[in-house]
Parts: C-alpha cells; sequence; structure tokens
C-alpha cells in the first residue's frame, strides 16, 4: 500500500473511525479532516447549511493530500470519489453502541449532547446494517462500488493492527 495520499474512512458512530483517522494520519503524516468539523460550526450544536457543508467537502477533496472520516454518505461523496482508499469499518453494533454511551457519559457536554441523542444514536447504529438512508452501510457501499474504489474492511482490532503495520 504505497502512495496513498487520500484516505477515507467510514462506518457508523462509536465504530472508530476518528481514532483510526488520526492514526493513519500520523503514521503517514497526512493532514485529518474529521468531517463533524465540516458539519458544526459550533461542535454538536450550530449546525452549518448543507449548502456550505458540500462546499467544504469538496475543498477537502480538492486538496493533495488528506484523511477523512464521517457516518454520512451523500454528503461525503466527493471524497468516495477521489479516495485512493475506502476504509470501511464493520465493527460489531453492541460495540459501537456501547462506545456511542461511553463517549457521552466521558467527554465534557455541549449544548444538545444529551442523553437521549446519545440512545438515538444507538438506534441508529443498530438500524446501520438495515436502513437505506445516506448514513447507512448500504449508502457508504453504494459509493464504493459506483466509484469503484479499493476498499479494505475493518471489523476487529486485528484488522487495525495489520493495516497499520502495512502502512509503513
Amino acid at each position: 500500500m504505497k502512495n496513498l495520499k487520500k484516505i477515507h474512512i467510514c462506518g457508523t458512530n462509536g465504530s472508530g473511525k476518528t481514532t483510526l483517522g488520526k492514526l493513519i494520519s500520523q503514521k503517514l503524516k497526512l493532514p485529518f479532516y474529521p468531517l463533524e468539523d465540516v458539519k458544526y460550526i459550533t461542535k454538536f450544536t450550530k449546525k452549518r447549511s448543507e449548502k456550505e457543508m458540500r462546499k467544504r467537502v469538496k475543498e477537502i477533496s480538492l486538496k493533495k493530500e488528506w484523511v477523512t472520516e464521517e457516518c454520512w454518505a451523500d454528503r461525503a461523496e466527493e471524497l468516495f470519489k477521489k479516495a485512493d482508499l475506502i476504509i470501511l469499518l464493520r465493527i460489531s453494533k453492541k460495540i459501537c453502541q456501547f462506545r456511542v454511551l461511553k463517549r457521552f457519559f466521558t467527554r465534557k457536554k455541549q449544548e444538545n449532547d444529551t442523553l437521549k441523542q446519545a440512545i438515538r444514536i444507538c438506534r441508529k447504529v443498530g438500524r446501520y446494517e438495515k436502513d437505506k438512508h445516506p448514513v447507512s452501510l448500504h449508502a457508504q457501499e453504494k459509493l464504493i462500488k459506483k466509484y469503484n474504489k479499493k476498499v479494505i474492511i475493518i471489523k476487529k482490532q486485528k484488522d487495525i493492527n495489520n493495516l497499520l503495520e502495512e502502512l509503513k
């Protein structure tokens, strides 16, 4: 796996996209763009307009190097299109739901950061493989297929370790 300059990581909430993105970014010395920063003006409270989000994603996609991550497929289509590699995290939904709740209880709370919202996210995680909306496995796989991208599927920590070892 040489000459990877554009990597997009996708999966559901709590699957470890941000953590993996940071690790790959450090290892390959590529800039990291979590798309949560694109979505919100103020983290977890005030969202950007749909037009502004798409504009910012397009700007990132045109850069020479990047590692990006996010759940939604529709807003991130330009990243799927331009990526050298897609990493699809298929971590167990129970693990993802646990991580969502753990994150809620351990992080500093923002304005709309409520237990009710965390439970809503856990429900979305439970439907990730069944639904066909923009934050679903179906939507992400559809874009991977559309752009005929090389994809690595990560299911366990061992897969992450192997990937990081290969990226040397």
